[in-house]
């Protein structure tokens, strides 16, 4: 069971990912399509910067849990190092919860600031005006993501321990 979930959880940090590095192809093709435009036409797209700003968001936000999956944020070992056993397992579960706890509060704070974009209807003072709210869309999707990894980490541990407990 715990398998099979954490299994789902991967793939979906996994589509994060894929949408992560969609976002970057879509960054380099406007940055080169601004440059192109500047540097041969003398005229601009007027968005660039906006939009590879919104870009930027989405591809940062969206792969938090790829980069958790695979054990890529910065981690301080100093102490944890040297733990072994029933002492690391703890210790990881304790920094893995006080992680969820800590994407919970942002999740929760980041669908609070969506909805109030949404609601009072904001528009980039920009000359595309664009929603706000649509590029602050995927701060939320990818700390949900993110928090769906945290569990699955969690349950990781509890699943290996047990594996090699036995």
């Amino acid at each position: 069971m715990i398998g099979k979930l954490n299994g789902f959880i991967r793939k979906v940090s996994d589509f994060g990912a894929f949408l992560s590095s969609v976002f970057m192809i879509l960054i380099t093709l406007l940055i080169g399509l601004e440059v192109l435009l500047r540097s041969v036409f003398d005229t601009t797209t007027h968005i660039s910067t906006e939009y590879s700003t919104y870009f930027f968001i989405a591809l940062v936000s969206l792969g938090l849990a790829y980069t958790m999956k695979e054990n890529g944020h910065i981690r301080i070992t100093l102490l944890t190092g040297r733990l072994k056993g029933k002492a690391k397992m703890v210790q990881e579960i304790l920094t893995t919860v006080l992680a969820l706890i800590i994407s919970l509060f942002l999740l929760y704070f980041s669908v609070l600031m969506t909805y109030e974009t949404y609601s009072l209807g904001m528009q980039a003072d920009t000359v595309s005006e664009t929603p706000l709210y649509i590029s602050q869309l995927a701060i939320p999707v990818g700390v949900l993501l993110l928090t769906f990894q945290l569990i699955g980490r969690i349950l990781g541990i509890i699943y290996d321990f047990r594996s090699t407990d036995t």
